[in-house]
């Protein structure tokens, strides 16, 4: 079956290795920013709530709590994407919400001194988003999601994993602080946005996607493929960012094998998604999407 021409390019442009153009943006830069504030200031409230329960001996609550506000959170990222920022500022309003009473609750009701909140309690309240850089926003959000891994990681007995991971997303920052310390800012912006995506759709991967695919009504099955597509594209880039970093031989071919059947199947559910049949390109989708997961976790998994 040939592919109409425009969506051969698209299925291109889609596929080259551009790490900027390879995370979905919300719609407009507005939506960008209110998620960036929000998501922020939930992090920030995240980072008090840790400190208290690390006071209280709480730490097992603590973990189980923290990935499932990680979880709100990728999930409101997902909202925004899919042009639904009323839904992913509700989603994150409810997280800040449960993580300040949350506080409380650690500290049987008595936290909130003087009626001040978390924030400013513990002296870390969220600065101003506006006045961050791409830089900081960037580091903050891979900090929080790499806390977020090993804490999952851990329960799930898969700590090497961790170890992998951890070590290749240091090796990324360092490599953009020199980029950014020779004054070539946007090959180190670039550097952290593949760090983000890498360590996204490791945490969500890591997840059996269970904060994602599952979480979302679709208005159409044209909506669900767009984000499959999507998702299919940052699951990509972080498998082959991890085979810049860290790969053996046996498992680059592995990898490369996986990658290219995979494109192989994108190019049919295209072919589908362009007659509008969504019903019969989704299957094919769901199979990419499962398949390159599973190539992830094996790019993270120890020699």
């Amino acid at each position: 079956m040939r592919i109409p021409h425009k969506y051969f390019l698209i299925f291109i442009t889609l596929l080259t290795f551009n790490i900027s153009a390879a995370i979905a943006e919300p719609a407009n830069s507005k939506h960008q920013k209110d998620f960036e504030s929000r998501s922020l200031n939930v992090n920030t409230l995240i980072h008090a709530y840790r400190n208290i329960a690390l006071e209280t001996g709480n730490i097992q609550q603590a973990k189980t709590f923290e990935n499932k506000i990680i979880a709100d959170i990728l999930r409101a990222e997902t909202q925004y994407q899919n042009n639904n920022p009323s839904a992913g500022r509700n989603t994150l309003d409810q997280a800040y919400a449960q993580v300040k009473n949350a506080i409380v609750q650690l500290r049987n009701g008595q936290t909130m001194v003087k009626r001040r909140s978390a924030n400013e309690q513990y002296e870390i309240k969220a600065p101003n988003p506006d006045l961050l850089t791409d830089r900081e926003k960037l580091t903050n959000n891979i900090d929080t999601l790499m806390t977020a891994f090993k804490r999952v990681s851990e329960e799930k007995g898969q700590q090497a994993q961790a170890n992998v991971l951890e070590g290749n997303i240091i090796t990324l920052k360092n490599k953009a602080k020199k980029h950014y310390e020779s004054g070539n800012d946007d090959s180190g912006q670039n550097l952290l946005n593949g760090a983000y995506i890498l360590i996204k759709e490791a945490v969500t991967t890591l997840r059996d996607g269970d904060t994602l695919i599952q979480s979302l009504n679709f208005a159409n099955k044209k909506e669900e493929y767009q984000y499959y597509l999507r998702k299919i594209i940052s699951q990509k880039t972080a498998i082959e960012f991890l085979q810049q970093l860290n790969t053996t031989p046996a498992k680059d071919r592995m990898l490369n094998n996986l990658v290219k059947t995979s494109e192989n199947k994108l190019v049919q559910a295209s072919a589908l998604a362009d007659k509008n049949d969504y019903e019969a390109a989704l299957p094919i989708m769901d199979k990419i999407f499962s398949r390159l997961q599973s190539g992830l976790m094996m790019s993270l998994a120890p020699h």
